[in-house]
C-alpha cells in the first residue's frame, strides 16, 4: 500500500559550479552595477523561497525528523540511520512491502514488513510462518533457530537467528542473521537482519537501534477483535456436535466416501495469507462402530488400525505426546475431551498421516433401531503438514460431544 513518505532533505553542493552572471568586462571597461544587483535580488528570492517550501515539506510529511508514516499499516519509521541508507533492492530480496536498508559501504540489508489481518491479530504460527517463508529461498541449507524472551517495538515478540549458504538470489557464502514478528491492532509486522558472516559484528551493532525506531500511529487506537462465528458439525444418525472454530470445513455428500462406517465427513483447506501452488488439507469423518468394551477409544483404535493396514499398508502407529504443533481455530471451543495423536506410517513415506482420534458412547439409530454406540472422531493429514493442523485438529477431536 502506498507509504506516506518524507520527502528526502534538499542538499545544496558545497561548491558550485562556476557561471558567468554577467559578460566577462573588458580591460578598461566601466562597471555597470545595477544589472548584478538585480540578478543578486532574483537569486535571493528564489533561496527564500526554496527554503520555505521545503521547511513546509519537512513539516508536512513528519517534520526534521524524517519520520515515514505508513498510515494503513499503523506504523512510522524513524529516519535517517546512521550507517544505513534506504535501499529497494533490500525490499526485493526479501518480499517486503515497508521498507529496505542497506549498510553503506557493505552489503548487509534490513527489510520491514507489515501485513493486515483486519478482524484479528496474527497467530504465532502465521508470524513464524512469515518469517520462514521468507528466508528458505535464500538459503541452500537455513538453520533457524527460536529465541525466548524477545522484545520489539515494547511488546513480546517471536525471534529467530538463523545461518546457512546462500542460494544465488542472496549472494554466495555463509549468511546469518535474525527475524522478528509482532502482532499489534490486527496486522503482523516482521524485521529481518542478514548480512554475509565476515559482516555480521558490524551488523549486529546497529541492529537495536534499527529496530527501535519502528513505532505505531493512533489509526487504530479503537480497533478491537473479532473472530468468525464457530459453525457447528452436526451428526446424521445420532445426536452428537463439534465445533469447527475457523469456519473451513465443507460437508461432503456421501460420507461413504471416506469409509463404509462413517456418518459425516468434511473436508477443509487450510488458510493463509501466503500463496501455495497447494493448499495443505485435511479431512475428518466421523464414525459410527459396535463397543467392543467399556472404552470408546479402544473400540476406535482397534477398528482404525485393521482400516489403515488394508487400505494404505500403513502398520505403524507412533503416539504423539509433545506439544501440538500450529495455532488453534480462530474461535470455538477451548476444553473438550482426551484426544490421541499419532504418526501413521508404513513402508512408503509418502503415506504417513498424522491422526487425531476422540470418542463417546451414546444412543444412535442403526438399521436394528436405536442402540448404544461408539461415536469416534477421526481427523487426519499429510504428515508433511503437521504443522499446520495438529493443533486444530487436537482441538476439533475434542469438541465431539452430545447434543445434550
Amino acid at each position: 500500500m502506498p507509504a506516506s513518505v518524507v520527502p528526502p532533505s534538499v542538499e545544496v553542493p558545497a561548491t558550485a559550479p562556476e557561471r558567468p552572471l554577467v559578460r566577462a568586462r573588458q580591460y578598461g571597461e566601466q562597471t555597470s552595477w545595477k544589472p548584478l544587483l538585480g540578478v543578486l535580488a532574483v537569486v535571493a528570492t528564489a533561496i527564500a523561497i526554496g527554503v520555505a517550501v521545503i521547511g513546509k515539506l519537512n513539516s508536512s510529511a513528519g517534520g526534521p525528523s524524517g519520520t515515514v508514516k505508513f498510515e494503513e499499516r499503523n506504523a512510522a519509521y524513524r529516519l535517517p540511520v546512521p550507517n544505513w541508507e534506504r535501499d529497494d533492492d533490500a525490499k526485493a530480496l526479501l518480499g517486503v512491502n515497508l521498507l529496505g536498508l542497506k549498510r553503506i559501504g557493505g552489503t548487509a540489508v534490513v527489510a520491514i514488513e507489515a501485513r493486515d489481518y483486519s478482524t484479528r491479530n496474527p497467530q504465532p504460527g502465521e508470524l513464524k510462518e512469515g518469517i520462514t517463508d521468507r528466508l528458505r529461498p535464500l538459503f541452500d541449507d537455513l538453520d533457524a533457530h527460536d529465541e525466548e524472551g524477545a522484545v520489539w517495538a515494547g511488546l513480546p515478540a517471536l525471534k529467530t537467528t538463523f545461518r546457512g549458504t546462500a542460494t544465488p538470489k542472496l549472494g554466495s557464502g555463509v549468511h546469518v542473521g535474525e527475524a522478528y514478528a509482532i502482532a499489534h491492532k490486527g496486522i503482523g509486522y516482521w524485521f529481518f537482519a542478514l548480512a554475509p558472516e565476515s559482516e555480521a559484528n558490524q551488523m549486529a551493532t546497529d541492529l537495536d537501534d534499527i529496530r527501535n525506531r519502528l513505532s505505531f500511529l493512533a489509526t487504530r487506537n479503537d480497533w478491537k477483535e473479532t473472530t468468525s462465528a464457530s459453525v457447528l458439525l452436526v451428526g446424521e444418525a445420532a445426536d452428537y456436535r463439534l465445533t469447527d472454530g475457523d469456519g473451513w470445513w465443507k460437508k461432503l455428500p456421501d460420507p461413504r466416501i471416506e469409509d463404509p462406517k462413517a456418518d459425516i465427513v468434511y473436508d477443509a483447506e487450510f488458510v493463509s495469507r501466503v500463496k501455495r501452488d497447494i493448499k495443505p488439507r485435511a479431512r475428518l469423518a466421523v464414525l459410527m462402530l459396535a463397543p467392543t468394551s467399556d472404552e470408546p477409544m479402544a473400540a476406535l483404535r482397534e477398528y482404525l488400525r485393521e482400516q489403515y493396514d488394508k487400505l494404505y499398508g500403513l502398520k505403524n502407529w507412533q503416539e504423539l505426546t509433545d506439544p501440538p504443533l500450529g495455532d488453534s481455530p480462530n474461535s470455538g471451543e477451548r476444553r473438550g475431551i482426551d484426544t490421541l495423536r499419532f504418526k501413521v506410517s508404513g513402508s512408503d513415506p509418502n503415506l504417513t498421516k498424522l491422526v487425531v482420534l476422540s470418542a463417546i458412547k451414546m444412543d444412535a439409530q442403526t438399521p436394528d433401531g436405536v442402540k448404544p454406540m461408539v461415536i469416534g472422531a477421526h481427523a487426519s493429514c499429510a504428515f508433511d503438514y503437521q504443522q499446520f493442523w495438529e493443533k486444530r485438529l487436537a482441538q476439533l477431536a475434542a469438541t465431539l460431544r452430545p447434543a445434550r
